[in-house]
């Protein structure tokens, strides 16, 4: 599924839902090197920025597995009682949020805080539909876009609300280098958008994804190249 590469330890951590494992991989020599087994339906998962946690949310048998990535094993496996999707990590490792999606299609999705140290959930906050997260340190803001129309930005100390805009279809994001763009997929368009991560208005026109469903994007290191995954059975492309 996803896949984190952790610069402290030069490794990738790559999700495989069918085996319901973690497999660790030299990113030099392409070989894995071991496995870690997690929960049923590996899905999102991300470590915090010193590289001491991996968090992988299992969203079939929803728990989340904490992996200890200075011992490579799973120190701690968080039941929920609901279906966890996208998760990430504070600079400094102490705080993990969650996005989880309710049962009832009528009823809100919401994002969750937990404490690294205790792995206790410490607050909550009800957002739009299909929620995916991302923190951006500079500003100290987590943008949760969220498919069924909205993008919020909530205070990542207590989750309480920022602001929040209406941008059609939001799901993936990724912000620029600088952080002061946050660009996000219209996964139901073939369009993206650059929003203003101060102002949280549109940065020009929207621009065209080039092919149908955008779903994922990420940033090059140097702020030149924005690449986009498409999903989909018959999705084969990347856009750059």
């Amino acid at each position: 599924m996803y896949v984190v590469y952790v610069a402290s330890k030069d490794k990738l951590y790559v999700g495989d839902r069918k085996q319901n494992k973690v497999h660790i991989i030299n990113p030099k020599t392409k070989e894995v090197e071991s496995s870690i087994s997690v929960g049923s339906g590996v899905f999102h998962m991300w470590a915090d920025g010193k590289g001491n946690q991996l968090w992988v949310n299992n969203d079939i048998d929803n728990t989340i597995s904490v992996i200890n990535l200075n011992t490579n094993s799973v120190v701690k496996t968080i039941s929920l009682g609901i279906k966890p999707h996208d998760v990430f990590l504070n600079a400094d490792g102490t705080k993990a949020y969650v996005s989880v999606f309710t049962s009832m299609a009528t009823d809100p999705d919401s994002v969750y805080m937990f404490s690294t140290a205790t792995y206790t959930k410490t607050k909550a906050m009800a957002v739009g539909k299909d929620p995916h997260l991302y923190l951006l340190s500079n500003s100290n803001k987590l943008f949760v876009p969220c498919q069924s129309g909205e993008v919020y930005a909530l205070n990542p100390n207590d989750l309480t609300l920022l602001n929040k805009s209406m941008y059609e279809g939001a799901h993936g994001i990724f912000p620029s280098t600088d952080q002061n763009t946050v660009y996000v997929t219209n996964i139901s368009m073939k369009k993206l958008y650059a929003i203003n991560a101060a102002t949280y208005t549109q940065n020009g026109a929207t621009t065209d994804a080039l092919e149908a469903t955008p779903h994922n994007l990420v940033v090059n290191n140097d702020n030149t190249k924005l690449f986009v995954t498409h999903s989909g059975p018959s999705a084969n492309k990347v856009s750059i």
